[in-house]
């Protein structure tokens, strides 16, 4: 949306995985990304999930189970190292978030979130339980994406505000 011009700022995710295809992206439509701080993806469950009481549980463990995925969020890349442990990976797109975490509350998939995410979901989605992949880190840079154009003051504003509730969340 910002590439397209319809909105001047957005609050982005780059993960580890796939990060250099949506930086190459970024550079090719001159638009820039500040990092806010550097957080881990973890999959989440149910939390009576068979896999939710193991203390540990292994990447081919979880993706067993179906996946739920928020929009278009997958790239080639990480379908890839996913079908590395399933190949038949069952891999369901939802366009609502709220949707995406009432499917996990009542099925066996899973998806994953930011762990900065935790305390706030789990607030509101009670039920929900954040799983220790003991083989698989996944670290994702939280940051915004602008045009390059010089910023409002409302946009700098709400940039302090990303900046402040950073430092609190990475304490």
């Amino acid at each position: 949306m910002v590439a397209q011009g319809t909105v001047d700022l957005g609050v982005i995710m780059l993960g580890n995985v796939d990060e250099s295809i949506f930086l190459r992206e970024i550079r090719r439509n001159k638009l820039q990304f500040t990092q806010l701080f550097i957080d881990e993806l973890c999959f989440v469950v149910r939390s009576d999930h068979p896999l939710a009481v193991q203390e540990t549980v292994k990447l081919k463990d979880i993706l067993q189970y179906p996946y739920y995925t928020y929009g278009e969020a997958l790239t080639e890349k990480t379908l890839a190292l996913f079908a590395e442990y399933n190949p038949e990976q069952e891999i369901v797109q939802i366009d609502d978030r709220d949707s995406l975490r009432r499917m996990i509350l009542y099925s066996d998939g899973s998806t994953v979130m930011p762990l900065s995410n935790k305390q706030c979901t789990q607030e509101q989605f009670a039920g929900l339980t954040f799983l220790s992949i003991e083989d698989f880190s996944y670290l994702c840079k939280i940051g915004w994406l602008h045009n390059g154009e010089r910023l409002s003051k409302a946009e700098r504003r709400v940039v302090r505000e990303l900046q402040d509730e950073s430092l609190l969340l990475c304490r």
